[in-house]
């Protein structure tokens, strides 16, 4: 993998640096080996243990890179190893953890986690990955750990994207790695239309190449999206039986992080679907709009991991060349009310105005409103009795409030379907 020819000058950079920017293409090899390397490093030096934890932004990735990384090392995953993930719903945290740890999780899990432990005792590095998607979660944990890191200057915080770009203002090393281990080579609207022209004819020659679709067992088709239990995600990963053609219908849950070895071809339709919130009229809404140059990047990248593979983006060269680098961040096409809320609860008084992409005042204002007329902060901008139950419900303060009546006056799942 590409990450190896980086060995020395990472560990040499962690070793010397409070905080380090890794900035990767995808199929380097990044998320699975440099966890790997910090813990292996510190035994071979006799260093104390290092306990590492990871970050994903989808509990996909967090549990399937967990289990991969424990299959490399010869061991199991959670219980009697030292390797394991923690995800909502599903814990397999490591127990054996004398020569160290490593501790996949996702970024609100980590969130609550500082919550209820604010120094992170017991952890030695922390590596946020994928820190180019600019999550809400993702801004949130940029700004706690800039705090903790006052209060733990030991800690090492490692910064893993697939651009440069981060809000942290330090002066912080970059390190670069190279791609993926095989080419992927794309195509625009302009060829895939030839190309299409050409798949008609072979499917319409029934003695062409490849499947033939009016035999069900010659071909698996699989969904992919966050609703489907995990038990069910699982079989993605699995090899596909000679003779037999594995496709994958997914939502961007596959984007990032997700190595699914046997994928050759990626068939992106360049859109995502985003939430944006009006202010004005209070509404959030998810709309299907044009992805970014980052998210077509991310998705060529599923393929090439093992072999050769190809892209196919239903999008000209034209339209392509005029997307933006990346997409809003989530902080600046949010409500606040939440992220308001929660950041009452750590005490945080400047709260999101501390991000580098700060979201206007009039919006911050607004939520503190709502908050207030809600009964979560009083007139002193203080978390009230409400509001400190408000944020144990993971929903819109709205909807916790009033699931919170409905128990209250026993119409409990009346109110759930409303809500």
């Amino acid at each position: 993998l590409p990450v190896y020819e980086k060995y020395r000058e990472l560990m040499f950079t962690f070793e010397r640096n409070a905080v380090t920017i890794i900035s990767a293409e995808t199929g380097a090899g990044k998320t699975t080996q440099i966890p790997q390397y910090i813990v292996d490093h510190h035994i071979a030096t006799n260093m104390s243990p290092a306990h590492v934890l990871v970050t994903q932004p989808r509990r996909l990735a967090a549990t399937s890179i967990a289990r991969r990384v424990a299959q490399e090392r010869g061991v199991g995953c959670g219980r009697g190893s030292h390797v394991g993930y923690s995800v909502r719903f599903d814990h397999c945290r490591p127990t054996s953890t004398r020569q160290g740890s490593i501790t996949f999780v996702t970024e609100g899990l980590l969130l609550r986690q500082l919550t209820e432990n604010p120094t992170l005792d017991g952890i030695t590095h922390i590596i946020l990955d994928e820190v180019h998607e600019r999550e809400l979660s993702m801004d949130l944990l940029l700004i706690l750990l800039r705090r903790l890191r006052l209060q733990r200057p030991d800690i090492r915080l490692i910064l893993m994207s697939a651009t440069a770009e981060t809000t942290l203002r330090v002066q912080t090393p970059i390190v670069s790695i190279g791609g993926r281990c095989f080419p992927v080579k794309q195509y625009t609207l302009e060829n895939t239309l030839e190309i299409l022209n050409e798949v008609r004819k072979a499917l319409m020659n029934s003695n062409g190449p490849g499947p033939r679709w009016s035999d069900p067992s010659k071909f698996d088709i699989h969904m992919l999206h966050s609703s489907i239990p995990f038990s069910k995600q699982g079989h993605i990963f699995e090899p596909t039986p000679h003779g037999k053609r594995k496709i994958i219908l997914s939502t961007n849950i596959a984007e990032t992080s997700v190595t699914i070895n046997d994928v050759v071809f990626v068939v992106d339709a360049g859109k995502v679907r985003q939430s944006t919130y009006d202010p004005e009229s209070r509404i959030s809404k998810l709309a299907s709009v044009w992805a970014s140059q980052s998210n077509v990047r991310q998705r060529m990248g599923r393929a090439g991991r093992c072999q050769p593979g190809e892209s196919y983006l239903l999008m000209s060269r034209t339209r392509y060349a005029n997307l933006p680098r990346s997409l809003l961040p989530e902080l600046l096409r949010t409500d606040l009310a939440s992220t308001a809320l929660y950041i009452k609860t750590l005490s945080m008084e400047d709260g999101p105005r501390t991000d580098a992409n700060q979201p206007s005042p009039s919006h911050v204002d607004q939520a503190i409103l709502d908050l207030i007329t809600l009964g979560a902060l009083d007139h002193y901008q203080n978390l009230t009795p409400l509001g400190q139950l408000l944020t144990n419900i993971p929903t819109d303060p709205w909807l916790a409030k009033m699931i919170l009546t409905g128990h209250l006056l026993q119409v409990d799942e009346d109110i759930c379907i409303v809500a």
